[in-house]
């Protein structure tokens, strides 16, 4: 039977029941398991991956669903009889008749990878059991060609879940039976000529400067499963360049050399991202490289790693936390430490000068426990608190927005403007990265003012909307009076508008088209990407957030900006008029309203400007690293990212640890930071008190009531995904996400508050937000239709209808 392709790109979007490769990534391994997570990154990351997509675990749900399984296996699980349950679960899956709607949505997906076989494999969702996926514990079934037969291998993956090998490998590590789901990869097979596995690292001898490759003629599942033995191939990656050892290959061996140098680089960029040493399953075509699949290998003695033990936060320092949560969604990498201390410098230099006083820090300490580097010391209350009323009364009286204006951003331009890097000496390249660090430190704390005034004026201003409106009407209040700021963010957001439209109006001017984006790169291109670590790249480094968005900006019909200022003045005279009773009170809001307004605008505009030094920073770094790799110390110009920075100065300066320590170090380090990334998304999680609910409740942020689909956006990446009016559900915004808004129809985010990034931008573009809804991300989920109340701060969950989503934009079939 031919298949068509006509309606790939419709189907795309199916967020249920059908995750496609490009857009799973580890953020969705609950519903695509490991096996497809690690797909979606290696897309991600440029590699090439065979076509395909991840049959979700929600199909999972929705098959087994329809025939309680429980009632079906529980008495054979009870007993513990493994045997007799993988029979029942054998037969119960063959004879498994599949829900309408979601056979309708198999056999789309199916067909939408067009003539010619497809690989069908299991990928487990459960933490324990992502490595059994690769063990042999679940299934592939290879050469697939008709409808039928994908559709029994799919069953027969799902019945695979209920193996005796997989009950036992459960039942030994206590993981429940009836709560693990199994998804399913389905991708498009390439005629292999010669197929085998990279590892990253020597699993035999565990040397971990030595890579190791099998492959062999034909397929891999021959050479995986011990069938044959094919050619073994060693690669040295001590030194600055990959080294091909002699070793047990025929003659002529089945791998060209430039082919084994290649699938090296690959896997040393797979070990980066994943953060661990790859097992990785390959493929080799007239076309090229092909990979199938990678995990961490687990067979390795693993090194013992330092981690700070968890230390309770006084409530100061909880208040600066719920601040670096929603600015800083990774843990830091030693380098980024620069950050931290520029971020918690600006909040203790406050505290410090309206009277506080900090105990010392060691500069040791602060090495060894990076993992504490945003925690402020615990401040104590001295004498000088009694000179706060007249320091705050003169701060309150400061025009903010002019005083930045006029006195801050030329320094920050003139300091940060771009400089011919690969000309300066080493010692210029470190005089340069410390002044840099000085006045952005600088400049930080006299910005922390700023920001410690506006949430003064915020709870002043609360006690005058409270007086005039009650209680329940503050937040609605709030956010209209924060309507058409116009701040440096709606600019750049503008310019991306522009920039858009440019791309439609001259689709085949390549070179003006280049011209334009470099102009707009040059101008905005500081602007940070996942957060302000100098590790995550700013847009003119990393250009491809800026291409999502102009993807989804070239979807809308007209121009997406709206004027809310009427709404503004409306609510200014209203709340005027219900005080004007009280005496004083109406001029005391008037002037706080137009103060706080000159605040946010000024703690927009300084955000856009305080990038400029991250950007500087950032490039330094770059080239430190650049150098230390050509000088053999690194392996990549970005693992400079895992020096501290007295370390990085030393080793750029000569002072480098012998060849084998540095390498050990940062190994050891990148092993360090996986594990205090995981600790540190679990502090996320735990952050997420949000359990099942019809009703989400959150902060009010921009007023205004939408029903519509909802988009999980989970990164810069997913960007171009999101399609005009639906509604944007992410886990955390900063100014680079804010161009999405203009085909958002609402917005919710699970972290931030009224006077965030995201609800100043929603409002400019008068779009309702709400801020601050733990689990949004969890509990809704892709093509749900909900309900956004920016008003009352709340999201009202309706029916899943990801497969009428399907269908609206399933045509040609």
């Amino acid at each position: 039977m031919r298949r068509s392709r006509a309606s790939a790109a419709s189907i795309r979007g199916i967020g249920m029941y059908i995750r496609w490769l490009e857009n799973a990534s580890h953020e969705d391994f609950a519903e695509v398991g490991g096996k497809g997570a690690n797909l979606g990154e290696m897309l991600r990351l440029g590699l090439p991956v065979p076509q395909g997509f991840c049959i979700t675990a929600a199909a999972y749900r929705a098959a087994v669903s329809s025939c309680n399984l429980r009632e079906k296996l529980n008495e054979s699980v009870q007993r513990r009889d493994w045997a007799a349950c993988a029979a029942e679960a054998k037969a119960y899956f063959s004879g498994l008749a599949l829900p309408e709607e979601l056979l309708s949505v198999l056999v789309l997906s199916y067909r939408s990878l067009g003539e010619g076989a497809v690989a069908v494999r299991s990928s487990a969702t459960a933490e324990d059991l992502a490595d059994a996926t690769f063990a042999g514990q679940q299934e592939t079934y290879l050469n697939i060609e008709e409808e039928n037969e994908f559709l029994a291998a799919v069953r027969k993956c799902w019945a695979s879940l209920w193996s005796e090998r997989a009950l036992h490998y459960r039942d030994t590590r206590n993981v429940a039976h009836f709560a693990t789901d199994l998804c399913v990869v389905v991708q498009r097979m390439v005629p292999a000529e010669v197929a085998g596995v990279l590892f990253t690292v020597d699993p035999v001898s565990e040397d971990r400067g030595r890579m190791l490759i099998e492959a062999a003629s034909g397929l891999g599942e021959a050479l995986v499963s011990g069938q044959t033995a094919g050619d073994v191939f060693k690669l040295d990656r001590r030194g600055a360049n990959l080294i091909l050892v002699a070793d047990e290959f025929s003659q002529p061996p089945v791998l060209a050399e430039a082919t084994i140098l290649e699938l090296g680089r690959m896997g040393l960029l797979l070990e980066e991202h994943f953060g661990c040493p790859q097992d990785i399953e390959f493929a080799v075509t007239e076309e090229g490289i092909w990979l199938l699949q990678a995990r961490p290998i687990t067979t390795l003695s693993e090194e013992e790693v330092f981690l700070p033990p968890e230390l309770k936060l006084r409530p100061i320092q909880k208040l600066v936390m719920s601040k670096v949560i929603e600015r800083f969604p990774l843990a830091p990498k030693p380098l980024d430490i620069v950050t931290a201390e520029i971020f918690i410098g600006g909040s203790m230099y406050v505290f410090d000068q309206f009277g506080f006083s900090f105990p010392v820090r060691s500069r040791a300490d602060e090495l060894e426990a990076w993992a504490h580097a945003f925690r402020i010391p615990n401040p104590k209350p001295t004498f000088r608190l009694i000179g706060l009323p007249p320091r705050l009364a003169n701060l309150l009286r400061r025009d903010w927005k002019v005083w930045w204006d006029e006195e801050r951003r030329e320094r920050l331009e003139k300091e940060c403007a771009p400089a011919p890097l690969e000309s300066l000496t080493a010692g210029e390249l470190l005089s340069r990265f410390q002044t840099i660090s000085l006045v952005w430190g600088e400049t930080m704390k006299e910005r922390a003012y700023g920001t410690f005034v506006m949430n003064i004026v915020e709870q002043l201003l609360k006690i005058h909307l409270v007086l005039a409106l009650g209680p329940r009407k503050v937040e609605e209040a709030l956010a209209d009076l924060l309507q058409d700021l116009g701040t440096r963010t709606t600019e750049v957001n503008q310019a991306l508008w522009d920039l858009a439209a440019a791309a439609q109006a001259h689709p085949n001017d390549g070179e003006y088209l280049q011209e334009s984006m470099a102009g707009f790169l040059q101008k905005y291109g500081h602007r940070e990407g996942v957060t302000w670590y100098l590790s995550t790249p700013v847009w003119r480094n990393d250009p491809r957030p800026v291409h999502s968005l102009l993807r989804g900006l070239a979807r809308l019909d007209g121009y997406p900006f709206a004027s809310r200022s009427d709404r503004q003045r409306r609510t200014r005279e209203r709340i005027g008029k219900r005080l004007r009773f009280l005496p004083g009170f109406r001029s005391s809001f008037n002037r706080l309203a137009d103060l706080y307004r000159n605040l946010q605008i000024f703690e927009e505009n300084s955000h856009f400007d305080l990038t400029r030094p991250l950007a500087a920073l950032q490039e330094i770094s770059i080239q430190c690293g650049e150098r230390l790799c050509a000088q053999g110390w690194l392996q990549r110009p970005e693992d400079v990212f895992y020096l501290f920075r007295e370390e990085m100065f030393d080793w750029l300066s000569g002072n480098v640890p012998p060849l084998a320590d540095a390498r050990k170090l940062i190994e050891r380090r990148k092993l360090t930071y996986r594990r205090l990334n995981n600790r540190w998304q679990s502090k996320l999680a735990l952050a997420d008190k949000g359990g099942p609910s019809s009703t989400l409740t959150g902060k009010a942020a921009s007023t205004g009531v939408v029903r519509g689909k909802a988009r999980i956006i989970g990164s810069e990446m997913d960007f171009h995904l999101l399609e005009p009016g639906e509604i944007l559900v992410c886990p955390y915004t900063n100014p680079s996400w804010t161009p999405l808004f203009a085909s958002a129809a609402a917005v919710v985010t699970e972290t931030g508050n009224a006077v965030s990034h995201a609800a100043i931008v929603a409002r400019e573009y008068g779009i309702p937000a709400v801020m601050g809804v733990p689990g949004a991300t969890k509990q809704i989920v892709n093509g749900q239709e909900i309900v956004v109340d920016g008003g009352k701060g709340t999201v009202i969950l309706g029916q899943r209808t990801a497969y009428d989503l399907a269908s609206e934009r399933t045509v040609g079939l």
